[in-house]
């Protein structure tokens, strides 16, 4: 947990996801366009960070952080080693540079995911973006009631391949007797009472519409071949031995649902770049 209790005002209404082809440089970017989106409809902008790290990895954004005002213990929003305060919009532009724009393709990003523990923009009282830059899930738009501010992010990303925004909550819910399943940006879940299952999309092959349209047919890969390390393929090999399979045909029930399924699998795998083929469903 990074955003103190005063700022826990509710949940995020969207969230900014990353697909798995996305280099760090390309997510690093997209997130500073966020910021800078984020800073027109903002009043104040946190930044915490490991001061001594950032320091001796980064002295340019440390340099623009020592510039920001210090914030005093008892009025932190973010949990963090030291934590700085811009005013916006005039202090956007130093808020940036802490956060390392503008972003060179060549620059070396650990700092960035490791020495900056958190970022809020906030309006007011009420928090706008919340971000813990080493948990890539944790990148909180909160947008209820702001469609301003919310097309403005979704613009922000609008040029980064495989950086998208997408609602916090899952984008499809059905039942199936008494099976429940929900397709998120990045998981299919499903299961009845304690026996739950997930597989991220980025597993998934190829989906199409079984042949009566009342289910979708997936053609999955292996966790060892969506592994991006040794470790990662180790593990792979063995979780594909004892874990269960994804399932081959997921059942909707009826025709509306296979083909929502299958339209909300085709805008996830354009604009999170999954390498995944969709068909539509057939008539």
């Amino acid at each position: 947990m990074a955003l103190r209790p005063s700022y826990e005002l509710a949940d995020p209404s969207h969230r900014l996801y990353r697909g798995p082809n996305v280099s760090e440089t390309t997510a690093v970017a997209a997130e500073n366009a966020v910021i800078e989106a984020t800073s027109l409809f903002g009043s104040h902008a946190h930044v915490a960070a490991d001061a001594d790290a950032l320091a001796a990895d980064a002295p340019a954004a440390m340099g623009a952080f020592r510039s920001l005002a210090p914030v005093p213990d008892d009025e932190r929003a973010l949990y963090g080693d030291e934590e700085r305060v811009g005013r916006l919009p005039e202090d956007a532009g130093t808020v940036l540079r802490v956060l390392g724009d503008p972003i060179g393709s060549d620059d070396p990003l650990d700092w960035r995911a490791f020495d900056i523990d958190a970022l809020l923009v906030r309006d007011g009282e009420r928090a706008l973006y919340h971000s813990i830059p080493h948990e890539s899930h944790v990148r909180e738009v909160y947008a209820t009631d702001a469609p301003a501010y919310r097309e403005a992010v979704r613009d922000a990303v609008s040029e980064s391949l495989g950086v998208a925004l997408y609602p916090a909550e899952p984008l499809l819910t059905w039942r199936v007797r008494e099976t429940s399943y929900e397709l998120t940006p990045t998981t299919l879940r499903y299961g009845a009472g304690d026996d739950r299952h997930g597989y991220s999309l980025d597993r998934l092959v190829a989906a199409d519409p079984t042949r009566g349209g009342h289910g979708v047919d997936c053609e999955w890969r292996s966790l060892t071949a969506t592994a991006r390390d040794p470790i990662q393929r180790a593990l792979g090999r063995v979780h594909d031995v004892f874990a269960s399979d994804p399932p081959e045909t997921v059942p909707t029930d009826d025709g509306a649902t296979t083909e929502a399924v299958l339209g909300a699998l085709s805008d996830l795998a354009g604009s999170l770049d999954y390498d995944c083929a969709v068909s539509p469903r057939r008539t």
